[in-house]
């Protein structure tokens, strides 16, 4: 459904750069990465400066193994805008898929470091990150900084639940669970 509406602002606005880029987000949650590369170089196309695309695009060549031309594209974005969360992110996981966990964990840190109070999501990822590389004390000392930024969304109390258990303290997981339920209603 989201790709029909979205196809149709398109066809509405053909020349609006944050059209395309939204029919190339929802095409990539379809699953259909060849449509998304294409609504994503065309939001390119029509301003060239958009961050946005240029980060998805970088995901894309991530997820197919061109990561040289990820590389490009994020470090293009990042001499526009070098506090740029989502390029920071993005190049983590370039690193992590390389291999490269130190260099992935610099990028995931450096974008927490740089997100805004209300914006979780690096935050949230660079827990993930300590999580897949199983290093728990790491990650729950990455939640403690969450939960400084947002000690009642659901999903800082979830994930610092995952890295309670992941260290072995059973307690400190129920307990945020518990305040996790509480919340929810």
């Amino acid at each position: 459904k989201a790709v029909r509406i979205a196809s149709s602002l398109v066809k509405q606005q053909p020349n609006a750069a944050g059209l395309q880029y939204l029919l190339g987000i929802a095409r990539a949650r379809q699953g259909d990465a060849a449509g998304a590369r294409t609504a994503f170089e065309a939001a390119l196309k029509l301003d060239a400066a958009y961050a946005a695309p240029a980060v998805s695009l970088a995901g894309l060549d991530i997820d197919q193994g061109a990561y040289d031309q990820a590389a490009a594209r994020l470090n293009a974005v990042l001499a526009r805008d070098e506090k740029n969360i989502d390029a920071l992110g993005e190049f983590g996981r370039l690193a992590e898929r390389r291999g490269q966990l130190v260099e992935a964990q610099r990028w995931f840190e450096k974008a927490d470091d740089h997100s805004p109070a209300g914006n979780l999501q690096p935050g949230l990822g660079l827990v993930e990150f300590y999580l897949r590389n199983n290093n728990p004390d790491a990650a729950v000392d990455a939640t403690k900084r969450l939960a400084a930024k947002a000690p009642d969304a659901i999903p800082v109390l979830l994930i610092t639940a995952r890295a309670r258990l992941a260290s072995g303290d059973a307690v400190m997981a129920k307990s945020s669970l518990a305040r996790a339920t509480a919340l929810a209603g």
